[in-house]
């Protein structure tokens, strides 16, 4: 499945991309960037944009690319699904991807440890 948007295309309404991901081929599909911290930021997608089941499934497809590697996932009883990534750099990421609202489905991204971009 794959969403309307280009792969790469994101609308930065509430904030660039932070630094520590702009080197990363991340897989944005239409969201909108709503930056955390420098480490950290939430992808917001709404109707139209993408579905949960294609977040779920390319998310995930796109980030085994780029060399992240799975270490862990979990599945909650509402389809809301927690990753945990080892990054090729040596630092760890929490990758989750949730029900905000009906429609509306939030991608957060959040990297600790090891070296820096």
């Amino acid at each position: 499945m794959t969403p309307d948007k280009p792969r790469d295309f994101v609308y930065e309404m509430n904030g660039d991309v932070p630094d520590t991901f702009q080197g990363m081929d991340l897989p944005f599909y239409g969201g909108q960037i709503e930056r955390t911290s420098e480490t950290s930021m939430t992808v917001s997608y709404g109707r139209g944009e993408t579905t949960m089941e294609q977040l779920k499934e390319n998310w995930p497809d796109a980030l085994a690319a780029a060399g992240w590697t799975e270490e862990e996932r979990g599945e909650s009883g509402n389809g809301d699904m927690d990753m945990t990534y080892a990054l090729p750099d040596g630092r760890r990421a929490l990758v989750s991807v949730i029900t905000y609202a009906p429609g509306v489905w939030h991608v957060y991204i959040g990297l600790s440890g090891g070296a820096a971009p």
